[in-house]
């Protein structure tokens, strides 16, 4: 069985979290195995060189190369040791060496640990597209995890990659990491895929992690990072077991039979994405508004505000700037009406003085005197004499 590992955009922890599920899966009388299949060249080898003396040889290009079937009894021979039931097949760093490897050996590699019922294979794939040479293993994987960080640009690059994965057959799950400044139950809804977690940001936990490996100690073990990541494992196998459950050998037997016509499918595999699908940054220690519930989207009243996004997949519609100063009419205009408002403008617009009385204002200010009594049309003003002692004070 494999469980692929991938992103689309940035380095959001794909390798870490293959490795951690790795580590957390618990199976008795199976063979954990992580395979470094990203294309970018592998890290592995450079992460833990000192904590588990770790080469890339043996690794992904000893089974590139490897002849003899893949199986259980053989795996051990072609891979390095990291623990008690967990090997790894580590990649070379350069990454002209890991695509050959993929090109060689993608496909038959893909379908021999698929088939091997004694082997669990983690494999990072890396960032993964339609075109990528570790796409045969996310294609024969029982479930295929995309990591994304809840930022606009990777939420952009998902929404893409879930439609294009989809279409080429692949089973996907999706796990966030860290849960602002967008929600994750949002980004998943709008994305179309099934969110299976949300991991949280500990980078103390991590970096202990990333130095250590598999011999961290209580700052790992403790943290909350390997509590979730335990009960995201959890929830993997589960999704995993639904995939794979095994049929009935008599529907088989019916169903192969060349008198039966299977109808066509009906629901789609994925729902679409709603057209009307936006995000909305909110506290998310209460959902996306303080004290909403999670599962239910944006709250009705809610003030969108700037934050908020009419369509996941396109920049921000903003408003342009609304300037509030005041200007002086034009001379041809004596309408003491202020302009209609916009349609939909939220901003309330500044009455326009009369001409006329802004004229004679002007004047009276101009001259220290009160304007006359046929300059006002619609008001009369009256400025107080100054004396020309008290004008400094003025």
């Amino acid at each position: 069985m494999i469980i692929a590992v991938a992103s689309r955009k940035a380095s959001p922890g794909v390798t870490s979290l293959t490795a951690w599920l790795a580590e957390s899966w618990s199976e008795p009388g199976v063979t954990r195995l992580i395979v470094e299949a990203d294309p970018s060249g592998g890290s592995l080898a450079a992460r833990w060189s000192v904590a588990h003396r770790l080469t890339w040889d043996p690794g992904l290009l000893t089974l590139s190369t490897s002849r003899t079937p893949l199986d259980a009894a053989s795996l051990p021979l072609l891979t390095q040791p990291l623990a008690e039931g967990l090997v790894v097949a580590a990649a070379p760093p350069a990454p002209d060496q890991v695509v050959g490897a993929l090109i060689r050996w993608g496909d038959r590699g893909a379908t021999e640990l698929a088939g091997v019922p004694a082997i669990r294979a983690f494999v990072d794939c890396g960032r993964l597209n339609a075109s990528s040479p570790a796409l045969a293993f996310a294609l024969r994987a029982a479930l295929t995890v995309l990591v994304c960080r809840p930022r606009l640009d990777e939420v952009h690059a998902l929404v893409s990659a879930v439609a294009e994965l989809t279409r080429a057959g692949c089973t996907l799950g999706l796990v966030c990491v860290g849960d602002e400044p967008y929600h994750p139950a949002e980004i998943a809804r709008a994305a179309g895929v099934e969110l299976l977690g949300v991991i949280p940001v500990d980078v103390r936990a991590a970096a202990v992690f990333d130095r250590d490996g598999f011999k961290s100690g209580r700052i790992f073990r403790r943290s909350r990072l390997a509590h979730t990541v335990a009960e995201l494992t959890e929830l993997v196998r589960s999704r995993c077991a639904e995939v794979l459950v095994a049929p009935d050998p008599a529907a088989i037997a019916v169903m192969s039979s060349p008198d039966v016509t299977l109808p066509a499918r009906a629901v789609p595999l994925r729902p679409p994405v709603p057209p009307d699908a936006s995000l909305r940054v909110g506290p998310v220690a209460g959902g996306p508004v303080a004290g909403g519930p999670v599962a239910g989207g944006p709250v009705a009243g809610a003030w969108p505000g700037p934050t908020r996004l009419s369509n996941p997949v396109e920049p921000f519609n903003r408003p342009a700037a609304i300037d509030h100063r005041w200007s002086p009419p034009s001379a041809g205009l004596t309408s003491a009406e202020p302009p209609p408002p916009s349609e939909g403008s939220r901003e309330p617009t500044r009455p326009v003085l009369p001409v006329s009385l802004a004229v004679a204002a002007a004047r009276a200010r101009a001259q220290n005197l009160a304007p006359a009594e046929d300059e006002g049309e619609t008001q009369q003003l009256r400025w107080p004499s100054v004396r020309p002692n008290e004008r400094g004070r003025e």
